[in-house]
């Protein structure tokens, strides 16, 4: 209800050059499991949004081919996450 909104208002109302949706623990199951979550996804990838799973949380929740499948990048994020906050600026890989 709150993050999906903003982070397609983000991108299509140019509120930041580039953005990044990170979708860590049973978040990714819900994405998986749901189709309005899968169709957001869809949406974001196809808006130019960069979309990151956590591995770790991916592989052990045994969903990684899944998120995958769903077009998104599954990745460790904590070097992710942590490069972006320290900079100023925000730029998608």
């Amino acid at each position: 209800e709150l993050v999906i909104p903003y982070v397609l208002n983000a991108k299509t109302q140019n509120w930041w050059d580039g953005v990044t949706l990170i979708i860590w623990g049973p978040s990714q199951e819900k994405v998986v499991e749901k189709k309005y979550l899968g169709d957001a996804i869809k949406k974001m990838l196809n808006s130019g949004i960069a979309v990151y799973a956590c591995k770790k949380c991916a592989d052990d929740l045994n969903l990684t081919a899944a998120l995958e499948a769903r077009g998104i990048t599954v990745a460790y994020t904590g070097v992710l996450l942590s490069e972006r906050l320290k900079n100023e600026t925000v730029l998608p890989l």
